[in-house]
């Protein structure tokens, strides 16, 4: 293969994984290669040009909500840029917001979420799984709301409850704790678990012990382990718990 298509191949923004199998067939130049070309460029739909994430000061200060966006595309070699805050596109308010390669544009994390997960095939394979795992992504939004502290005088918040913390961190056991398939939820709601934490919502050894598991394994999980990598903050000054 020559340095030219080499270098061209590795200009466009393809994953690890897709670039050395389009390599391989240049290459090799099976009986099959136009036939396998082509279906190595279908494949390649979503990953073929970068996707773009908007967020204050393009992640370099803390992750917050862009920490679970990043980290999925991390998890599967995905190509994406982030730009500054200012750059989003129209139509999205609230960041993070994203632009994929075959023309979403979209902001609120769930949805983010959801897309990347269908698109770099991080989504449930079955219809009933994979709204349980959108559920999950809006749950975790609702958790994180009820965790988030007042400013000065402002009553505690309400997961400061004992049962309200309790009945939550019960219905997440029930949800992420069963063994499943790596999904966009498992990235989404392991992000929020630790935003609450360091909210001071609860801490990680008030989590179910299946709970405490299956967090401590999606932290080790390819694409946060990157993420943390290039950015350990979740919140200015406070790094992943």
């Amino acid at each position: 293969m020559s340095a030219e298509i080499k270098t061209y191949l590795e200009s466009q923004g393809l994953s690890e994984a897709m670039t050395a199998a389009v390599k391989q067939v240049i290459t090799e130049r099976p009986a099959n290669a136009q036939q396998r070309l082509s279906e190595l460029l279908a494949e390649s739909a979503s990953t073929w040009k970068p996707y773009t994430l908007y967020y204050n000061a393009k992640g370099t200060m803390y992750y917050a909500r862009l920490f679970a966006p990043v980290a999925i595309l991390e998890e599967v070699g995905g190509a994406y840029t982030i730009k500054d805050a200012d750059e989003k596109p129209g139509g999205n308010f609230f960041l993070p917001a994203l632009d994929t390669p075959k023309g979403a544009q979209i902001s609120q994390v769930a949805a983010i979420m959801y897309t990347l997960g269908h698109e770099l095939g991080l989504a449930p394979a079955k219809p009933t799984d994979d709204i349980k795992a959108l559920q999950a992504c809006n749950d975790i939004a609702d958790m994180i709301t009820e965790s988030t502290p007042g400013g000065e005088g402002a009553p505690p918040p309400k997961i400061a409850d004992a049962a309200r913390k309790k009945a939550w961190l019960d219905h997440f056991e029930k949800l992420m704790s069963p063994e499943h398939a790596l999904n966009y939820a498992d990235f989404t709601v392991m992000s929020g678990f630790a935003l609450c934490i360091i909210f001071g919502a609860f801490t990680l050894d008030d989590l179910p012990a299946g709970l405490k598991a299956w967090y401590g394994k999606i932290k080790g999980s390819k694409g946060v382990t990157a993420a943390l990598a290039k950015q350990p903050n979740i919140v200015p000054g406070a790094p992943c718990p």
